[in-house]
């Protein structure tokens, strides 16, 4: 059986590599050191909490901040990444609204990035491409209309080549 101290020293290390969500430490603490240990992992979750070294809205800026700018998410897309990570709805919804995502540029980022080996003049392809995207949470609309501007460029560049 484990003693407080070990936990909160696993807390610790574990916070050292980088911050987490409360829900998410205690679970990594769970799996370490048994599910009898349970609440012994809640109660050094929440001293961390009152110590402030342990802060689920701080996390989740920092994780959404990152999701935004390296993968590109969309708010749908980011919601569920938050909630899977022990996220409570209202800060998400705090959160996604000071990020003021631009869903057309995100498409954008990953039409050049992701997707960018696919031929969205091709029919086939296009469908395929939308409908990950619609997957990742985008609005068909805003999928629609990112798609139909880049495959107007693609035809104006195909024009200049001829």
């Amino acid at each position: 059986m484990a003693n407080f101290d070990q936990v909160y020293e696993r807390a610790l290390d574990l916070l050292e590599l980088r911050d987490h969500s409360k829900r998410e430490l205690e679970d990594k603490l769970i799996v370490k050191f048994g599910y009898d240990n349970r609440e012994l992992a809640k109660s050094v979750c929440d001293k961390l909490v009152d110590s402030g070294l342990l802060d689920d809205e701080r996390f989740a800026r920092t994780y959404a901040d990152e999701l935004v700018r390296r993968k590109h998410v969309s708010p749908t897309g980011l919601r569920a990444a938050l909630s899977s990570r022990g996220i409570d709805k209202r800060i998400s919804d705090i959160i996604i609204d000071e990020l003021e995502i631009d869903q057309i540029e995100q498409i954008n980022c990953l039409l050049d990035g992701k997707f960018r080996g696919r031929d969205l003049l091709d029919e086939k392809q296009c469908d395929k491409t939308m409908n990950a995207l619609y997957r990742l949470g985008f609005s068909m609309n805003d999928i629609r209309s990112a798609i139909l501007k880049r495959q107007e460029q693609l035809e104006a560049e195909l024009l200049e080549n001829s």
